[in-house]
């Protein structure tokens, strides 16, 4: 999804909420605990963060920052 002139980066599996898409992050499904996140109610692709297992911090920042960002990260101080 387009936000501020950039990509927002989320889970698709629970489409960013961090709950678990079965059971709605109850838990329970059915008569007994869900079957997809073993009654944790967390979506067990991002671990309940709502982000993806390889986002970056490089991922939701503008272009130009993103570039900063890893120019600053990459230098390493001298000796």
């Amino acid at each position: 999804m387009a936000y501020g002139g950039y990509q927002r980066v989320i889970c698709t599996d629970c489409d960013g909420t961090g709950k678990c898409s079965q059971c709605g992050g109850t838990g329970q499904h059915l008569t007994g605990p869900c079957v997809m996140c073993h009654g944790t109610g967390q979506c067990q692709t991002c671990e309940g963060t709502g982000f993806p297992p390889s986002y970056s911090l490089s991922d939701v920042l503008p272009d130009w920052l993103a570039r900063l960002w890893n120019r600053i990260r990459v230098q390493k101080p001298a000796p």
